[in-house]
């Protein structure tokens, strides 16, 4: 799971430096997930990605905008 989750990250900072936009899609959980992917028995999922060029640049993110989450100072995270 933690090479997984390095991939997508390394995925995430390669689509942003050629200015596509990745998200995590957060509306299912992991158990409709695989229902509706039709997984077989024993496969976890970390997340649904998407991966495209946004249509919009908003002007901030929409966690922070919908007050899910807040950015938080880099000097507070080293």
């Amino acid at each position: 799971l933690w090479s997984c989750a390095a991939a997508i990250e390394n995925m995430w900072l390669t689509a942003r430096a050629y200015g596509l936009g990745m998200g995590w899609v957060t509306l299912f959980r992991p158990d409709d997930l695989a229902e509706l992917l039709h997984l077989p028995e024993g496969v976890e999922t970390l997340g649904w990605m998407c991966l495209g060029w946004p249509d919009e640049r908003p002007p901030s993110p929409g966690l922070e905008r919908r007050a899910w989450s807040k950015k938080l100072l880099v000097e507070n995270l080293i």
